[in-house]
């Protein structure tokens, strides 16, 4: 609250320089100070539209006030199984934003569920591998994760051809078998 009070003040002083008064007095600055010049004056005028952003943002200069943190993402036993696994093949980011809506995120102030949760679990259990193609990491699909429903698909994007991993039905319904030990490994309280 104090930051606003200087900050209202120092508005005030501004703004009573842009209009050629004398913010400690009170009086009318005389005529041939270089406090009465009209660039001066312009931009008094503009830093006391600064300033009025910065109290109207809170006391904090920037795009907005600072946001509420969010909480780290959890799901109950009782939110996922209500998860829909899908016929038709998805892709990680397609499955997580499903568990968000599941578990409320939006509601509920919380982070969505990472992507990268799922696939470094399913590297560490030997699902997935990386490997080094043209310089770059990718993960790919290994002979466990075919066992499991994981599929390595070439696609063509804007900077050409990669690698995309796909989860059929029974690949999602097993990330759903076992999301609480997936979470356990990257949240100390996750269900």
């Amino acid at each position: 609250m104090e930051n606003i009070e200087l900050l209202t003040r120092a508005k005030q002083y501004i703004e009573d320089l842009a209009n050629g008064r004398d913010p400690i007095g009170g009086g009318e600055l005389p005529g041939d100070t270089v406090l009465n010049n009209v660039r001066l004056a312009r931009c008094f005028f503009y830093v006391s539209g600064v300033l009025q952003k910065v109290i109207d943002n809170g006391g904090v200069v920037g795009r907005g006030a600072p946001k509420e943190k969010k909480a780290p993402f959890a799901i109950t036993r009782e939110e996922i199984d209500t998860v829909q696994v899908t016929d038709a093949p998805t892709y990680i980011s397609h499955f997580c934003r499903r568990l968000g809506d599941a578990a409320g995120v939006g509601q509920k102030n919380m982070k969505q569920l990472s992507h990268r949760v799922i696939t470094d679990w399913l590297v560490e259990k030997g699902f997935l591998c990386v490997e080094e193609r043209n310089g770059k990491k990718v993960k790919c699909v290994t002979a466990l994760g075919q066992g499991i429903g994981l599929a390595n698909i070439e696609r063509e994007g804007q900077f050409g051809k990669y690698v995309a991993i796909e989860y059929n039905k029974e690949a999602q319904q097993f990330l759903l078998d076992n999301l609480e030990g997936i979470l356990e490994m990257n949240y100390t309280n996750p269900i």
